[in-house]
């Protein structure tokens, strides 16, 4: 016993100095030189900090909002109503779910450009061309991104709303909107709370779409004014984007504890049993009215602009008229030609698969001592420390990185920014808590005497884990492992800020590459990238048994 305690103790001490320390020496940054009144002070001061501050408030509120009503009409649509070809509609709302928020920004700059298909078809109309380079366009852009999020919530809370509930409505003479109303919003209300407030909180990790759409158009958000103030420190060093970062940090934390506080009241229906039985039955006009607008909506807002996108990397001019004649390979000869470009996609790949095997390593580990209910305060340190670093906006967890990894150990001169290594720290410390998530849930389903049966037979530690354990959980841990690899292969925000001349990762090169107006290549890569995507996530699909998307989130 005695033992264990000490093992758990010990176990601390590494928890607290890769999960914990960063974020002390992020605040620590903060307060440097002058103290605390004055930098912060001074940073506040600063005209473009309060306008970044606003934007950033509007554009999460707004999307927010925006989101949720979007949501919702979609949950609502496929879970209650009799509308037909549901399983295709759902895939074409959980598009933006695989499509990288900086990618999907790209195919509709491309649409909406001066001479992209929308902007012809708005002139042929006499309109003016839409302007996506400005707050509307960030809000849109974002709520296209986020309507998967609300809808797979709602969706899940309404199915789970008892029939019998609104029968009883039915009976005490309420309409069918006063019962929907009454019955059901009120059943999925804290549903409803929760996605606007992990809305939110994701619009303030956002980091692609400000930076693209904002950027060049001087609008500052919170995560594009800590990504410029980092990168031109020359000018006063890190104390401003360190005062910045944990600014979004207590708001970050704040919200995520809200959130947490909001899902414990909504637990009561946790465990409802599922009713996906047709409830609100349209008539066939009515019905043929919702089907158009919404498959036509969906069409639009998410394919046509991949579709064009998709179309653009296999043309070299895409000026010219629509012909089978223009397409040609030399996008994508080009982007194999440059060496910056292959290395990108090396580093990316080598990235993502290291990622996966420390984070699958360390999930097993923590698995099994959770199961065994050993070491309970490192294991709890653990949870709390990964939950904080995958909930924080990517900008702050790589500040922090930088802070503390550049010289973690004060009186040594060594470091690790600049190179791979601070990267795989930073992607491990991020994506972790995925993988430790399931690997408690594939170890929490299975009985202890397993392993008592195990040492009854005299198996050794090998054949226990390979014929035993391994076999039983490996699907639970292959699906996130899958998920992280997705996250780490498409990662902008923290190798943004992380990377070196020699690091630079896929997203930062199509990121890079849309910057300095080379939309060509920029689009041809973004489309190897949705095809590596798509294949992924039907492998994580038919690893599931076929089960949808949802599951693993």
């Amino acid at each position: 016993m005695k033992r264990n305690q000490t093992v758990d103790h010990l176990l601390v001490l590494p928890i607290l100095f890769v999960l914990i320390i960063p974020f002390i020496k992020l605040f620590l940054m903060s307060v440097k030189g002058d103290g605390l009144i004055s930098n912060y002070g001074e940073v506040f001061s600063d005209p473009r900090v309060v306008e970044g501050i606003a934007n950033t408030l509007i554009i999460g509120l707004v999307t927010s909002a925006l989101t949720v009503i979007l949501g919702t009409y979609l949950a609502f649509v496929i879970a209650y109503t009799n509308i037909k070809f549901k399983r295709i509609l759902k895939v074409l709302v959980y598009l933006p779910f695989i499509v990288p928020g900086y990618i999907m920004t790209l195919a509709w700059t491309n649409i909406t450009s001066s001479v992209g298909m929308v902007t012809k078809i708005l002139a042929r109309l006499g309109l003016a061309p839409i302007n996506l380079y400005s707050m509307g366009g960030i809000i849109f852009v974002m709520t296209l991104c986020y309507i998967p999020f609300v809808y797979l919530s709602v969706y899940r809370s309404l199915i789970k709303v008892p029939l019998s509930s609104e029968y009883a409505s039915h009976l005490l003479n309420y309409g069918v909107l006063e019962t929907f109303r009454k019955i059901n919003l009120r059943q999925i209300r804290p549903t409803l709370v929760s996605t606007f407030v992990l809305v939110f909180l994701s619009s303030l990790d956002n980091f692609s779409i400000p930076a693209f759409l904002g950027v060049s158009a001087g609008i500052p958000v919170l995560s594009t004014l800590i990504y410029e103030k980092t990168i031109s420190v020359s000018t006063g060093g890190f104390t401003s984007p360190a005062v910045l970062s944990v600014l979004l940090f207590v708001i970050s934390v704040s919200i995520s504890q809200t959130e947490g506080q909001i899902l414990k009241r909504a637990r009561t229906g946790k465990d409802a049993r599922e009713d996906k039985s047709v409830r609100y039955a349209f008539p066939a006009a009515v019905r043929r009215a919702v089907e158009i607008l919404t498959f036509s909506a969906l069409i639009f807002i998410n394919i046509v602009p991949i579709g064009f996108m998709v179309y653009s990397s296999f043309i070299s001019n895409y000026v010219r008229e629509f012909s089978l004649a223009n397409f040609s390979l030399d996008n994508y000869r080009g982007l194999f030609s440059i060496s910056s470009i292959k290395m990108s996609m090396t580093n990316s790949l080598t990235y993502a698969l290291i990622t996966v095997v420390i984070c699958a390593l360390l999930s097993l580990v923590y698995g099994y001592f959770k199961w065994k209910d050993r070491y309970p305060r490192s294991m709890s340190l653990l949870e709390k420390g990964t939950s904080i670093s995958y909930s924080l906006p990517g900008m702050v967890l790589a500040l922090s990185m930088i802070f503390h990894w550049a010289k973690p150990i004060p009186w040594l001169n060594f470091g690790f920014y600049g190179g791979p290594g601070i990267i795989l720290i930073a992607y491990v410390t991020r994506f972790l808590i995925i993988d430790m998530k399931a690997a408690h849930q594939a170890f929490g389903a299975m009985s202890h005497n397993l392993e008592y049966a195990a040492l009854l037979s005299d198996s050794s530690f090998f054949k226990k884990w390979f014929k035993i354990f391994l076999p039983l959980i490996y699907k639970y841990i292959l699906t996130s492992s899958l998920l992280i690899f997705v996250y780490s292969l498409t990662e902008l925000s923290l190798s943004a800020m992380l990377s070196g001349p020699y690091t630079k990762t896929i997203g930062l090169f199509i990121f890079n590459l849309q910057q300095a107006g080379d939309y060509s290549l920029a689009y041809a890569m973004s489309t190897l990238v949705l095809i590596l995507l798509l294949l992924l996530y039907l492998l994580m699909e038919k690893i599931n048994g076929g089960e949808r998307i949802d599951s693993f989130n």
